[in-house]
């Protein structure tokens, strides 16, 4: 698949440097003419601020940004960006500006800024002028725009053969020739790279010589190639709930996005085992979760939303319960659950799907995802539904299906943006939709520049998750002060659910050092990608029989040097065992290793098989097994985050 790097975004940003899925969609009816657009040479840098139409929420200023549609034409059309701001509630400590980047694709700045403020701490909104806008085709910057009878006749994702693949490729034709005539040109134009020009326009604009940027979920992408493009041009940055467009595959985004959503359904169901108050404790949650599914399936099951009418399977994951996960609110989906297991089922009937947010082209145009025919097609939903058993058919493999056949203009890479300050990267353990281990991705991407704030806990978006992450963000964003690497916040109590301390409270010393206490599950096991979530551990070992053991323990803080620990291994001692303290950048790690002598079997001649057995005094023992019939040892990944170190 193709892969563009730093290089060519900057290419891109060079060209002409004169010129300064989530929500529901409203249905579009009627044949529409393509939106006017206006010659626009260059960004005009003049924002005209006036208070926003909106008198039940009062304060906040809007007004327009002129950009060019192509940044590379300086002759061609242009559009208006809508953005809006909140003027710092105490002038006489204003920072300056800070920039949010909307989550989605699809969501706006402009409604986040004017009816949602309180997303945003007290003391940034103290220091800084709140300032976000709608990127180019969402809300009022130009949206996208598509019939809504075409939008209707969306495939079901649900595809049964090579005839279903096909006639969803040629429905993303037809409907992508009628967007482009209704949107007009921006709609070539659409993805992330031409945005980062936009927010470095808005940048300017604001009168900041440096960019102070908090991006959320999507937004993340937009502020990690702004650091890649104009990496001297950030004097701040926070990426929450991080987007990783690293992810080089197919099957490797759908597989991390599938696990990442079990990671919260086992947690939701976890919970609800040990909370006395879950409306379905004492029962087996996920045999009514899937009793659920099935009546869902056939038709039967009712929309709570919509009296009479019936639920999608699909509806039921993706706007029933992924919505909760996103809150972390697991007593309030117990309660749904409930609340539609003793509904009286409807008589069966075919169910529809409900429609894709019409911001979903922003997306293709960033992610691609290629999919060669059904067979490929088939074999990526039956790895989600063995990675997600209880999600089936989840928000991405819709994605990936309306993206079939969709040009990409800004294809996956690396990140490089070598010369960027301190970047602070912050997810949730336990986050729904990006994962923890994209966050770890991420900030060893950013390499130096990439500090990981972790919160312990539940829910998409952490950055006002209890006064430990808040105060952690706040004093990065208004005084620069950078959390020592490492850094974890304890989980706070979100929406009615009861964290335990067992799963997982731990909190950032003075020092850096993290103290933990308890497992923090299995998600960095399901993705396989051998990441110790807390306290961010991971052992490497390379054994040859009957000589010499070498342990090499590395951490995940990008910074940190692997330590590595040498013991000699005897086939005619029982057991060898040594305890070592490791100290070493950002923790101090008192384990216990046990070395078992080899043996040999008759019948296989050389296989020889070695078990080594980690321990620490807070933890139950891990036992680590290897067996090779020939030839020497392999380097093994070993996942420590369920010991608890001190």
């Amino acid at each position: 698949m193709p892969f563009r790097g730093r290089s060519a975004l900057r290419r891109i940003a060079m060209r002409g440097t004169a010129m300064a899925m989530g929500a529901a969609m409203a249905v579009i009816t009627g044949l529409a003419a393509a939106p006017a657009v206006h010659a626009s040479p260059s960004a005009t840098g003049v924002l005209r601020w006036a208070p926003c139409d909106d008198p039940e929420k009062p304060g906040a200023e809007c007004a327009t940004l002129s950009v060019p549609v192509d940044w590379a034409r300086s002759d061609g059309p242009g559009l208006d960006l809508a953005v809006a701001r909140r003027k710092a509630t105490d002038p006489g400590a204003r920072v300056g500006s800070m920039v949010f980047g909307p989550g989605g694709p699809g969501d706006s700045g402009v409604e986040m800024v004017v009816g949602r403020i309180s997303r945003f701490s007290p003391e940034v909104r103290r220091r800084f002028d709140i300032v976000s806008f709608d990127p180019r085709g969402v809300g009022g910057s130009n949206p996208v725009t598509c019939s809504g009878g075409l939008l209707a006749e969306r495939p079901s994702p649900e595809l049964k053969s090579q005839a279903d693949f096909d006639a969803t490729m040629a429905y993303n034709k037809r409907l992508r020739a009628d967007c482009r005539a209704r949107t007009g040109p921006v709609f070539d134009h659409l993805d992330t790279a031409r945005t980062v020009r936009d927010l470095d326009a808005l940048r300017a604009a604001l009168g900041e010589r440096k960019l102070t940027f908090h991006g959320s979920s999507y937004g993340t992408l937009l502020g990690a190639q702004y650091a890649e493009t104009y990496p001297r041009r950030v004097r701040a940055m926070v990426l929450e709930s991080v987007m990783d467009h690293s992810v080089p595959t197919t099957r490797d985004f759908l597989q991390a996005e599938a696990a990442t959503a079990q990671d919260s359904f086992q947690e939701f169901v976890k919970w609800c085992d040990g909370a006395a108050d879950c409306a379905l404790h004492g029962r087996d949650v996920r045999a009514v979760w899937q009793g659920l599914l099935a009546r869902a399936g056939r038709g039967e099951l009712a929309d709570p939303a919509k009296p009479g009418t019936s639920l999608s399977s699909s509806d039921l994951v993706n706007k029933i319960a992924f919505k909760k996960f996103y809150e972390a609110d697991y007593a309030g989906l117990a309660t749904a659950i409930a609340g539609m297991d003793a509904s009286k089922p409807l008589p069966a009937s075919p169910t529809s799907t409900a429609p894709l947010h019409p911001a979903t082209p922003v997306f293709c145009s960033d992610w691609h995802l290629p999919v060669r025919d059904y067979q490929e097609y088939a074999s990526l939903v039956a790895m989600m539904n063995m990675t997600a058993p209880d999600l089936p058919y989840l928000l991405p493999i819709h994605m990936a299906a309306a993206c079939l056949g969709a040009p990409t203009a800004n294809p996956q890479h690396r990140l490089d943006a070598h010369g960027a300050p301190p970047i602070l990267v912050s997810n949730a353990l336990h986050d729904p939709a990006t994962g923890y281990p994209w966050a770890v991705s991420v900030a060893r991407q950013l390499r130096r520049s990439g500090v990981l704030l972790t919160y312990e806990g539940h829910g998409h978006g952490s950055v006002t998750s209890g006064p430990c992450m808040e105060d952690a963000v706040d004093g990065y964003l208004t005084d620069l002060a950078v959390p020592p690497r490492g850094t974890s916040c304890p989980a706070a109590r979100p929406h009615g659910q009861r964290e335990r301390g067992g799963a997982g409270t731990a909190a950032a010393r003075g020092d850096g050092r993290v103290r933990g206490s308890g497992s923090v599950g299995d998600q960095s096991s399901m993705l396989g990608v051998g990441v110790g979530v807390r306290p961010a551990w991971t052992s490497l070992s390379r054994l040859v029989p009957c000589s010499t053991a070498a342990l090499v323990v590395s951490s995940s803080a990008p910074s940190s040097p692997p330590l590595v620990i040498v013991m000699a291994s005897s086939p005619t001692r029982t057991t060898a065992t040594s305890r070592v303290s490791v100290t070493g950048s950002p923790f101090e790690v008192p384990f216990t290793v046990t070395v078992r002598p080899c043996r040999a079997s008759p019948s296989l001649g050389s296989e020889v098989s070695t078990t080594w057995t980690v321990r620490s005094p807070l933890s139950p023992p891990v036992r680590v097994n290897w067996s090779q019939v020939s030839g020497s040892f392999p380097s093994q990944s070993i996942d420590l985050s369920s010991v608890a170190f001190w």
